[in-house]
């Protein structure tokens, strides 16, 4: 579901990932038939925000979208839900209370983590936390995830916390695209703008290729407006005014201080990028079309959108870590605290094993933890999830010495961070399942060993496995 959806671009980001977008809504009407033709099989509520009420709006796996960027600052100095500016961020607030999806994503300006928003910034962390969310945010630049451009933003990403684990962002790629992998081929079939920046309409091969005409401010000016073709693109703004320079043009000339000027001679070649153009550099296709009259609203659906190559990265990390929990402990209830848990009412004895140089951190720190990956190196069931005991060993034959009593209900999922804030020595997996434990101080276990071989029974000797407590007693020695 999408809220303040725009021209789509996390949208088509989530769909490329496997999400259906079954509802959205938006309000400025020169953005309607863009989203609508472009997404035809989603339902576009065209009413502001405020006047939807949550019954109206449908159950869903997700919320996503980015408050305009003043109702966050506006919210987050705590102006309350009567300011009209900071209604907007309540709104979106309000939502993630009402329908409590699994997941949101959040979009907003760098400026948003300046010094000067601190306070703002941990009163928005904790309405999201009120909400029912484990909060995971960071900046990220759309040029680490294959987009060709330098675009930095917050990304605000919430996991419902009955689901039990935080977020973990994608890591950047170590390649980067450049204007020359996404525009080349349209440098000479750009068309300029008709009279009072109107658009050519079908004349535009491909569509929208066409760019705003007339004059630079002095501010524009001030600096260098130009990326040559083997660096990324600068930011794609929402008013086509502030455009970047097309990169066939040669870099500004520096006169002074907030002065540049374009090289002599050269001057024909510093056009602006076309609307079209500044569609590539957000990754979206050409078959997406932006439809409009005036070239200013066209840059501006383009200019404040969500790369969707960005979205898309975003999107198929959130699907790969909850279908990665639910796959080892099963679908969460909604509101409910815990995962679900096994009916055997038989107490269970999860049986896993360990490496010698992790025995001092287990003991200092009273837990143990096991990799979960996305290759499915370590696959956890629900009996594994719902286990009284924890018998470690280093080989197939265990003693007394290595049971332990897990002291929580359930295990919870932490992040490889979490267990670095732990000084656990080089983790190597963004998420771990982690048993809270400790050492079993009376006699009920004294002199008992096991035959684990027994118990493995072909099983893979390095995957933890659960048994009944009736089990581990048949296979004392």
């Amino acid at each position: 579901m999408s809220l303040f959806a725009g021209a789509g671009g996390l949208d088509k980001g989530f769909e490329s990932a496997g999400f259906d977008t079954i509802w959205a809504n938006e309000y400025d009407k020169d953005i309607w038939e863009t989203f609508e033709k472009n997404f035809p099989n989603t339902k576009l509520d065209r009413r502001s925000i405020r006047n939807i009420p949550s019954s109206e709006i449908p159950d869903c796996d997700g919320v996503v979208g980015g408050p305009p960027c003043q109702s966050w600052s506006e919210a987050g100095a705590l102006r309350g839900i009567n300011d009209h500016r900071g209604q907007l961020f309540f709104e979106f607030i309000r939502v993630l209370r009402d329908k409590q999806p699994k997941f949101f994503l959040a979009e907003n300006v760098s400026g948003m983590l300046a010094e000067r928003h601190a306070d703002a910034l941990e009163n928005i962390k904790k309405l999201f936390s009120d909400s029912g969310y484990n909060l995971s945010f960071t900046l990220l630049n759309a040029v680490d995830y294959n987009v060709p451009q330098d675009r930095k933003r917050v990304f605000f990403i919430g996991i419902r916390k009955d689901l039990n684990f935080n977020f973990v962002f994608p890591k950047p790629f170590k390649s980067k695209l450049v204007l020359k992998d996404r525009i080349f081929d349209l440098k000479d079939s750009a068309l300029p703008a008709k009279e009072k920046q109107h658009t050519n309409g079908k004349d535009c091969f491909p569509p929208n290729h066409e760019y705003m005409i007339g004059g630079f401010s002095t501010m524009y000016m001030s600096r260098n407006r130009v990326r040559s073709w083997d660096e990324p693109s600068f930011t794609i703004q929402a008013g086509g005014r502030h455009a970047p320079i097309h990169p066939q043009a040669p870099k500004m000339k520096f006169i002074e201080h907030n002065e540049r000027v374009f090289v002599k001679g050269k001057e024909h070649l510093y056009r602006r990028v076309s609307v079209r153009e500044c569609a590539r550099i957000q990754t979206f296709s050409d078959e997406y079309v932006f439809y409009y009259k005036n070239l200013i609203a066209g840059y501006k659906m383009v200019g404040n959108a969500v790369p969707c190559n960005l979205a898309y990265y975003l999107a198929r990390s959130i699907k790969q870590q909850i279908m990665l929990y639910e796959d080892n402990f099963g679908e969460s209830p909604k509101g409910n605290k815990y995962v679900k848990s096994t009916e055997n009412s038989e107490i269970m004895v999860l049986i896993s094993y360990y490496q010698s140089k992790q025995k001092e951190w287990i003991k200092n720190q009273g837990l143990y933890n096991i990799r979960l990956d996305e290759d499915g190196l370590r696959k956890i069931g629900i009996k594994e999830t719902s286990v009284k005991y924890l018998l470690l060993r280093t080989n197939a034959k265990s003693k007394a010495g290595d049971i332990w009593e897990v002291t929580d209900d359930k295990p919870k999922v932490m992040t490889k961070q979490d267990l670095v804030d732990k000084d656990y020595q080089n983790p190597s997996c963004d998420n771990y399942l982690v048993y809270s434990i400790k050492k079993i101080e009376d006699g009920k276990f004294k002199n008992t060993k096991w035959n684990i071989e027994k118990l493995l029974d072909g099983k893979d000797k390095y995957k933890p496995f659960a048994v009944t407590l009736s089990e581990l007693s048949e296979s004392s020695i």
